[in-house]
């Protein structure tokens, strides 16, 4: 756990703005502060909540969760973790998926009666503000729980609250002081460092559901999404169900933008959500001619009448039909209003022309080796090796195949055989690096990368390649967020990506020559 600067926090403690905030807290602490004062407090540290919920809908679940817990009292000499198991035992009759729909409003009942212990919970669909905070400082990071874990997801909340607590007493800070430390001073640096990011290569998206009351005019909302969305990308929207526009249902009807990249928030019912907006409307495409033309009728789920769209890839071949089917069923559609899509990196042997060879093969031959050479780790079984035997694993019964694998790249090998490498690098085809195809390469390149004590990871498609290096703890960690270079930055005639990522490469060398 790290000490927050003092010289920094004080001269925002004892500036206008930093007094105005920690007294709003203090305030908040208060038995007297009303639903209709915490509602505005909500809305102004969370605005993100209001997109697709007004502030009489935010009061009626205030009124209704504090009549659930009101006669309910905090024991002093238990964890907060240990409180809350009694309070939605008693409460919420140990129905931690309901009792997790009222996590907000049960916070700011909690920090009225304790405001020492708890925090009025205000990072929902912005998870990840505290996640930063938690790690910026060190403190003990819970494993974030599984979706259909109710009951963690629901006490992560506590867990929080108990980290939170003793970061509070390490820095000697008051509850309101929190609370204006992790919601004002602290969020505003990671809003400014934020704000002009996008993603460089957009991934395209589909979502879709019912519509109805202000989510049909608003311009930007909340919506249930893949949580390796990232900001920039492209949603293709489908409304099904009940909505109030009646002559839009079971069709897609536009295109939005990510506005912030996807979260995982496992104190949001929904669990997975983005912010989109810039919404660009298009002639509701029926169902009906979606299905039965063959440049679209392989869209994610259209086999299941897109029921329970929550955010599936789509790849760039299917989107362009789409494209061609929209320009001809609306002439009034401009693709040029959307983002640009990531132009591919012209190799010495262009992809169309590569004859017989496989899709990996040319990314190995055409991509990879050529950066290498370029860094100066162009020599064959001594900067890097290719197609290293690894055993996975023993058969379990006799007879049984052995789990093998073979490495495409194992750069700067060592150990016996030179069978282990400081970094693994490892080829996809073209397009097979889009949204979870990402995590399942990562997994299997990790399997690799353990057995060769590697401490870096790099996955390469025909678009880019993506960084995983070890974590602190010796393990690798998945992240939604990796660090990754397109082949254009690589190759391009300014070096200065080019020279980050070889140093970055070069910071894993611990072997060869």
């Amino acid at each position: 756990m790290l000490k927050i600067n003092k010289f920094y926090w004080q001269l925002y403690k004892e500036s206008p703005e930093g007094k105005k905030t920690i007294e709003k807290f203090e305030r908040a602490s208060k038995k007297d502060f009303s639903i209709k004062d915490s509602v505005s407090l909500l809305k102004e540290f969370n605005p993100v909540w209001f997109l697709n919920v007004n502030e009489i809908e935010s009061a009626s679940y205030f009124e209704y969760a504090y009549e659930i817990i009101e006669n309910w009292i905090f024991d002093k000499s238990k964890s907060a973790r240990l409180n809350a198991e009694e309070m939605i035992a008693t409460c919420f009759n140990g129905d931690y998926e309901f009792a997790i729909s009222y996590i907000v409003q049960i916070s700011f009942y909690l920090y009225k009666k304790e405001p020492s212990h708890f925090i009025p919970y205000m990072f929902l669909l912005q998870y990840h503000y505290i996640r930063q905070i938690m790690e910026d400082y060190d403190l003990d990071i819970m494993e974030v729980p599984g979706k259909a874990n109710f009951k963690d997801r629901c006490l992560y909340y506590f867990d929080i609250c108990d980290a939170l607590t003793q970061f509070r007493e390490f820095n000697g800070l008051t509850g309101a002081e929190l609370c204006a430390f992790i919601y004002d001073m602290e969020r505003k640096q990671y809003d400014a460092a934020y704000a002009n990011e996008t993603t460089p290569f957009p991934q395209i998206w589909l979502m879709g559901g019912g519509r109805s009351g202000k989510e049909v005019t608003a311009k930007t909302m909340f919506w249930e999404a893949n949580a390796e969305t990232k900001k920039g990308d492209i949603v293709v929207f489908y409304e099904t169900g009940t909505t109030e526009i009646k002559e839009n249902r079971s069709c897609i009807t536009g295109f939005w933008i990510a506005q912030t990249d996807g979260i995982s928030d496992p104190l949001f019912y929904r669990y997975g959500q983005a912010v989109i907006g810039n919404e660009i409307k298009v002639k509701p495409i029926p169902f009906k001619v979606l299905n039965s033309d063959p440049r679209t009728n392989k869209l994610p789920r259209i086999g299941a009448h897109f029921l329970g769209i929550r955010g599936d890839a789509v790849s760039t071949k299917i989107y362009e039909g789409l494209l061609e089917l929209i320009e001809e069923y609306d002439p009034t559609f401009d693709r040029n209003l959307l983002p640009k899509l990531h132009e591919p990196y012209e190799a010495k042997v262009k992809y169309d022309e590569r004859g017989d060879m496989k899709p990996e093969k040319w990314v190995e031959e055409y991509l990879i080796k050529e950066m290498l050479e370029k860094m100066g780790w162009g020599t064959p079984e001594v900067d890097y090796r290719r197609q290293v035997h690894l055993q996975l694993g023993r058969a379990k019964i006799e007879g049984e195949k052995t789990q093998d694998g073979r490495t495409d790249f194992s750069l700067f090998p060592f150990g016996h055989q030179l069978k282990c490498a400081d970094v693994l690098i490892e080829a996809k085809a073209p397009g097979e690096m889009d949204g979870k195809a990402i995590e399942k390469a990562f997994w299997q390149a990790e399997s690799y990368a353990s057995r060769q004590y590697a401490s870096l990871i790099i996955l390469a498609d025909g678009d880019k390649v993506i960084l995983f290096p070890r974590s602190k703890d010796g393990t690798f960690k998945y992240s939604n967020n990796p660090e990754s270079y397109t082949w254009n930055e690589i190759f391009a005639n300014t070096d200065d990506k080019f020279t980050k990522l070889r140093k970055k490469i070069q910071s894993y060398r611990k072997h060869g020559k």
